[in-house]
């Protein structure tokens, strides 16, 4: 990964320093980009030691949609337990009228819809002599009394231990209502040509108020902390019959004779009226070879360059490979690009050494699942990470 510690030594030699939300202070460039082709292997940084297993975990946590660290999808997975909620927080209030309205239709064995109605009227009745709050708690008087609920404060759930908001997952799978992911790879696999298939994780309705503590911002219904790696872009191509026939002969070696000599040196098939040109088109077919290759470009507008980024550049190129998988397409490149990428302070002592060692060769990813398996069906065993021999690690401090 000779691109990102490229990135990492320009922040190291070059970065400004500057205060931050943490008071930790770093130093920061803005704008800078990584490029990496699928096919020279898997991103994950050889400099220093990661845990696979923790980055496999959070990126099916984020496909889940879940945001609790206790969901079972995180598996015991640490990495949030910073922002997370410590414990149950409750509040003592009043059922909402909506919920006073159903518990009435329960209690009363009516239906919702006399419920309504008989709000309606009552509320009707009490405006005429009061004002819209007064006549709104005799209205609610009068429905407690009449389908027999308690109507006093009681104690509410308003926090679950674990909880970090609506961020990552929420975002990816209901955003204001939408599937943001389903729908980009249900459009990848109808329109490959689409130049729509984002996904954003930045909705400025949940950011958490700066003023606030992380806890206040949850309990409040925002996210613990603003989405750092903000949206990511899916781009296929077309893959060329000389590039399909290159994967038929590497997936299929018994193919290999027939795509021989197919193409001049430019490039372009001698004879498309061939038999042999006809029956290696067929084979394309037969042996499910990709018509498209698939890129992932990752928009990260914060980045914590020694720690955050290494997790992240492994976790949206896994998640590019299960969708390439899921699509059956080839794997393009994984694109990083940043904002504002930075070292923070307390950690220019590991990112020295880090700097000081030289990458080895990438490991790969091996899918034990079927080509075609929905993301959304796959599991941690589906995925195993060979040939990782990385540098010792090195304990870098996280500033909160």
């Amino acid at each position: 990964m000779y691109s990102y510690l490229r990135v990492l030594r320009r922040a190291y030699e070059q970065g400004r320093f500057k205060g931050d939300r943490t008071g930790t202070g770093c130093y920061s460039i803005f704008g800078d980009q990584i490029r990496h082709n699928m096919a020279d292997g898997f991103p994950l940084v050889t400099t220093r030691q990661l845990r696979i297993g923790a980055i496999v975990k959070e990126l099916l946590w984020f496909i889940n949609g879940d945001t609790n660290i206790n969901d079972p999808s995180m598996g015991g997975c640490k990495i949030w337990d910073h922002w997370a909620l410590k414990s149950d927080t409750y509040e003592v209030k009043h059922m909402s009228l909506d919920e006073l309205m159903h518990e009435c239709a329960q209690k009363g064995k009516v239906t919702l819809p006399e419920v309504v109605n008989y709000y309606r009227a009552m509320y009707a009745l009490e405006s005429l002599t009061n004002t819209p709050d007064v006549a709104l708690q005799k209205t609610r008087v009068a429905m407690a009394n009449r389908f027999e609920v308690d109507d006093s404060p009681r104690q509410v759930l308003v926090g679950k231990a674990g909880s970090i908001g609506p961020m990552y997952g929420k975002q990816w799978r209901d955003f204001e209502g939408v599937d943001q992911l389903k729908e980009a790879i249900n459009l990848l696999r109808v329109d490959p040509n689409s130049r729509r298939n984002v996904v954003s994780a930045w909705n400025p309705k949940y950011l958490p108020d700066p003023s606030k503590s992380i806890e206040d911002n949850i309990l409040d219904g925002k996210m613990a902390l603003a989405p750092c790696h903000a949206l990511f872009q899916f781009c296929a191509m077309p893959l060329s019959d000389q590039e399909r026939f290159a994967l038929l002969a590497e997936r299929a070696p018994v193919m290999s004779g027939l795509v021989e000599g197919l193409f001049d040196r430019h490039g372009d098939v001698k004879d498309p009226a061939s038999h042999a040109y006809q029956q290696a088109i067929e084979a394309l077919d037969l042996h499910k070879i990709p018509g498209h290759i698939l890129s992932l470009q990752l928009y990260q507008r914060s980045a914590d360059l020694p720690v955050g980024v290494c997790f992240n550049i492994a976790s949206y190129a896994l998640l590019l490979i299960l969708v390439a998988n899921e699509l059956n397409m080839a794997l393009g490149d994984y694109v990083h690009s940043f904002g504002d990428a930075h070292i923070y302070s307390n950690q220019l002592t590991g990112v020295k050494e880090q700097l000081s060692r030289t990458p080895g060769r990438l490991p790969r990813i091996k899918l034990h699942c079927p080509v075609g398996k929905s993301i959304f069906d796959i599991e941690v065993s589906d995925i195993e990470l060979v040939g990782y021999d990385p540098q010792p690690a090195i304990d870098y401090p996280i500033a909160i």
